[in-house]
């Protein structure tokens, strides 16, 4: 019990990460696509690389939820 609530805490207290609505032209899809970056805290600051993940789901759709 008491690891599950340090680790809790610990997450609890974790910096938010930065996130941006951002758009792209596509040829392919006739036209300006949204999309949303997710980035750790300290990226704007950081010279470290980071891994991309590419999700691209729902694109026959508009992103208005």
């Amino acid at each position: 019990m008491g690891i599950l609530l340090g680790w809790l805490l610990a997450w609890a207290f974790q910096p938010a990460p930065i996130v941006q609505d951002l758009t792209h032209p596509s040829q392919v899809l006739g036209g300006s696509r949204s999309y949303r970056a997710i980035l750790p805290p300290a990226y704007p600051a950081s010279t470290k690389r980071y891994p991309v993940m590419y999700w691209l789901h729902g694109y026959e759709r508009r992103n208005e939820e």
